[in-house]
């Protein structure tokens, strides 16, 4: 704790951990110092948290690279088949031909970047649906589920925009029945 100047304790910003009780600080205050020095406080906290994510993606595709770079290794043990007869084929014959069989070829390249990156789509959609979900949870009329029909009237759209420009317009007077409207009012705004 650090003393304020009239002789009341005030707590240290850089220790609260939770958004939501530095966003409840913020909205509490009126005093322009406070709210400026909550708000810092806010960056750094997002900052830390977008840091800690891109850690945990990056070693999170790292531990995928892996996975697809030992699978491949493991698919190189094997014996090579020959597919017309769906024998193994000994090194010796491929010695005699003096060429490795096509099949005996794919297994030795590691996996594309596409094959291993494939697992991961499903998650960064996840990850992105959960993050919308996150930042419109206030909004009232936004239950977003999947990236179509939760969209459709816009008023998603307008919640998510709404949330990082407030004063930009007012979202209550948001009308579902006009999507081209919202759509319009959103795009319009996040320019």
């Amino acid at each position: 704790m650090e003393p304020k100047t009239d002789g009341a304790p005030t707590l240290d910003l850089s220790e609260i951990e939770d958004e939501d009780v530095l966003n409840k600080m913020l909205d509490d205050t009126a005093d322009f110092e406070e709210r400026r020095m909550i708000r810092a406080a806010l960056r750094d906290l997002l900052k830390k948290k977008r840091d800690k994510r891109e850690q945990d993606r990056g070693s999170r595709q790292q531990d995928l690279r892996q996975q697809g770079l030992s699978k491949g290794r493991a698919s190189t043990n094997q014996p090579s088949t020959n597919r017309a007869a769906g024998q193994p084929i000994s090194t010796s014959a491929m010695n005699k031909t003096g060429a490795s069989p096509p099949a005996a070829a794919s297994q030795k390249r590691p996996p594309t970047a596409a094959a291993a990156a494939a697992p991961n789509v499903k998650n960064v959609k996840q990850m992105l649906l959960d993050w919308c979900r996150a930042k419109t949870e206030p909004y009232e009329g936004v239950d977003i589920q999947n990236f179509s029909s939760s969209w459709k009237d816009g008023i998603a759209f307008c919640a998510l925009v709404h949330r990082f420009f407030p004063d930009a317009f007012e979202y209550s007077i948001l009308n579902p029945n006009k999507p081209r409207d919202n759509f319009q009012l959103a795009f319009d705004t996040a320019e």
